[in-house]
């Protein structure tokens, strides 16, 4: 059998389209990786947004909370402040009792709360650039 020089450029042609074959596809994937990274860090820029909008509607709440002269309250372990955590018990820091059911509560840390059944419930907590604020509120309220 006689190879011509046309097999051998055929052969080259064959080689080089199927190596460029695999060079499609794996620019391919790695497009399709660019997008779904580019995708999910949308995602997150879009859910940090949500969350700072969030953060800043509930330090309204809060500050309204402190405004209608919320009750004080200290950890009902230690009898300190300490950032407020859903169902966790109180203690009114006036009375040293427990707090009743549908009072607005608040500490010195800026967080605010509604008792539930003598427990912590719908957190909201004072950004901080509003501390200033709640500060102004609890030295003016004399507390």
């Amino acid at each position: 059998m006689n190879i011509k020089t046309s097999h051998f450029i055929l052969g080259a042609i064959a080689l080089i389209t199927l190596s460029q074959g695999e060079n499609v596809k794996q620019s391919m994937a790695k497009n399709e990786a660019i997008k779904q990274n580019q995708s999910a860090f949308k995602d997150r820029l879009r859910k940090n947004r949500d969350d700072a909008k969030n953060a800043q509607d509930l330090s309204k709440v809060a500050i309204e909370r402190y405004k209608a002269n919320c009750i004080l309250i200290k950890d009902q372990k230690t009898g300190k402040e300490a950032y407020f955590r859903e169902g966790a018990a109180t203690v009114d820091s006036a009375l040293n009792r427990r707090v009743r059911d549908d009072a607005i509560v608040c500490n010195r840390l800026g967080d605010t709360a509604v008792i539930q059944d003598g427990l912590i419930t719908d957190i909201a907590r004072v950004a901080l650039a509003d501390k200033p604020e709640m500060q102004n509120l609890l030295d003016q309220q004399g507390r």
